[in-house]
């Protein structure tokens, strides 16, 4: 069984509802969003859908996350669909005042179309803005 590691930068982040932030910026470390207290958002990652490796199917076994939260943002959940198919996979996360680095297991999934990571925020009471930066979002295949 092949293990291939893919990924998509940060700067391709799209955010679900623009409006509601203060500052976002794509740039070449991955794309920063600033949003007041009290506010959330949503933000998307398309993955690369290799769904045929060297004539065999591949299957979905990990999702990767890189990013940064302020002390005034906290990343909360996780959503992982594949080619617009009810969830694949969600989880609950606490992600606030750090850098995450983050490999999560799932099972083995077919990889059978378009892939895409969601990642919800909620931004937080405090001095300065809540910001998050993602700087890229992956999966590993397995063939």
């Amino acid at each position: 069984m092949a293990r291939y590691e893919v990924w998509t930068h940060g700067a391709d982040t799209v955010v679900e509802f623009p409006t509601r932030a203060t500052e976002i910026r794509h740039a070449g470390f991955g794309t920063q969003v600033r949003q007041p207290a009290g506010s959330t958002n949503w933000f998307h990652f398309a993955l690369p859908a290799i769904t045929v490796i060297d004539g065999r199917a591949t299957a979905v076994r990990e999702i990767r996350l890189r990013a940064t939260a302020n002390e005034n943002a906290r990343i909360d959940i996780l959503h992982f669909r594949i080619d617009g198919r009810p969830l694949s996979f969600a989880r609950n996360v606490s992600f606030t005042d750090r850098t995450v680095n983050e490999a999560i297991q799932i099972a083995d999934t077919p990889a059978v179309g378009g892939l895409v990571l969601s990642v919800h925020a909620t931004f937080l009471d405090g001095s300065t803005l809540g910001s998050v930066v993602f700087q890229g979002a992956g999966v590993v295949l397995l063939t």
